[in-house]
């Protein structure tokens, strides 16, 4: 098995992981910003995501329904 791990964004404030390894949290620094976000792992539904610093967990619960079970 190999160390390496990928992130994924799947909606601005909210990643879902696809990894080979244990990350609980990371920084992202956006590249034309220069604004770095921390984001933290959150097991949601069955499923891991990552959730930007500033994100209320509500609404982070209702976008990650919304990413599982689109209309």
């Amino acid at each position: 098995m190999t160390d390496t791990h990928q992130t994924k964004c799947i909606g601005g404030p909210l990643w879902g992981l696809n990894t080979q390894r244990a990350v609980e949290e990371f920084h992202y620094t956006n590249p034309s910003t220069g604004k770095t976000t921390k984001y933290t792992k959150k097991i949601m539904y069955g499923h891991a995501f990552f959730v930007a610093k500033d994100i209320d967990v509500n609404f982070a619960k209702q976008m990650a329904l919304l990413l599982l079970n689109p209309i």
